[in-house]
């Protein structure tokens, strides 16, 4: 399956469905070229829900739609509150 990870640009590659978010993860955080220290609060979530944070036992074919063999994921770190 074909999945699309956006942060600063847009990379893609193909993952089987069994694949899981964490593994998803590292390899966006390789692919763009994000510091260890950067990568440590990094996290993936839907395209359009950058909200609800993927878990990352989660297999990415549980997260696509059944007509379409295809993700697109946000690559992001979570919103801090300062209060």
């Amino acid at each position: 399956m074909k999945v699309s990870v956006f942060y600063n640009g847009e990379k893609h590659e193909s993952f089987p469905p069994s694949a899981t978010v964490k593994r998803i993860l590292k390899w966006a955080i390789k692919a763009f070229n994000i510091t260890p220290a950067d990568a440590a609060d990094m996290l993936l979530a839907l395209k359009g829900n950058v909200n609800d944070e993927l878990p990352l036992d989660a297999h990415i074919g549980s997260f696509t739609n059944h007509n379409e063999c295809a993700v697109s994921l946000c690559l992001t770190a979570p919103v801090e509150v300062n209060g």
